[in-house]
């Protein structure tokens, strides 16, 4: 969503007062729109695959009198397709405003991703993870918090080249790094692979819920069942996931484990959820 800023930008500058007449014919400009009522006679058609909170963000801003509606989609969830004996681990943190809602994110992380990766270094374990982070500047913010604690790490992002991701994958696979950094903006654009991992942690939902059943798929254990339809059989043992959301991620998560059953976790009094 590093662009999402450039959409705001070009709403901000819509239906704006013409500072310099040109060759304007102004017998042709109707009154309300030099008066600064354009906005609120604008017909915006907002389409996208998926309802996110920043469309919703940007469908508010669109003030014409006649009001707006939105289309709010049932999701069954993708979970019935995750291999059977998978252990995902859904953590709730509390975030209301998208304002502090990344500070939050990363305080999140340190608290219930960060620790076990550190005493798995420190026993000696193979516990090695693959943390998807949705957005380049989180990234970047996680990368910080790692270099700070002395966590060795290897990164993949949208602007890694292909031999940067191979020594990558190459690294995991070997057992020399406990976790790997990878971005959803390279998945969406390279799909990479990175076979050798025994955990999924997901700092929030992916935008998509294939890119969920694609990041199990690579675990050791989850690789049945997750490329291909259907239910995953008796998929494995090993591996495990590890999902942080918050209230602000309710559309992908209702994409993930279906439009009832976020609902419920975004409001039960308990934080944590398991299925297997």
């Amino acid at each position: 969503m590093q662009n999402w800023a450039h959409a705001c930008q070009v709403f901000d500058e819509l239906n704006g007062t013409p500072t310099q007449a040109r060759d304007t014919d102004f017998s042709r400009v109707r009154s309300w729109y030099l008066d600064g009522d354009a906005a609120k006679l604008r017909q915006s058609v907002l389409l996208a695959a998926h309802p996110s909170a920043e469309l919703a963000a940007l469908a508010r801003g669109c003030a014409n009198v006649a009001g707006r509606t939105t289309t709010r989609p049932t999701y069954r969830g993708a979970l019935a397709r995750v291999p059977s004996g998978m252990r995902q681990l859904y953590v709730r943190f509390d975030a209301d405003d998208p304002a502090t809602a990344a500070d939050a994110r990363l305080r999140a992380f340190s608290a219930r991703i960060l620790p076990s990766i550190v005493r798995s270094l420190a026993d000696g374990a193979d516990g090695r993870t693959l943390l998807f982070v949705p957005s380049y500047l989180e990234f970047v913010r996680v990368q910080a918090l790692l270099k700070g604690e002395g966590v060795p790490f290897a990164a993949v992002s949208e602007y890694s080249t292909p031999k940067e991701a191979s020594r990558a994958r190459t690294r995991l696979q070997q057992g020399q790094l406990p976790l790997l950094l990878y971005t959803e903006r390279a998945h969406f654009f390279r799909r990479h692979r990175f076979p050798g991992a025994h955990n999924l942690a997901l700092l929030a939902p992916p935008t998509y819920p294939h890119f969920y059943l694609e990041l199990i798929g690579m675990l050791e254990g989850g690789r049945r069942g997750a490329d291909g339809g259907g239910g995953g059989g008796e998929g494995g043992g090993a591996g495990s996931v590890l999902v942080l959301c918050c209230r602000l991620d309710l559309p992908p998560l209702q994409r993930l484990v279906g439009s009832e059953r976020a609902a419920r976790m975004l409001t039960d009094e308990k934080s944590s959820f398991l299925f297997c």
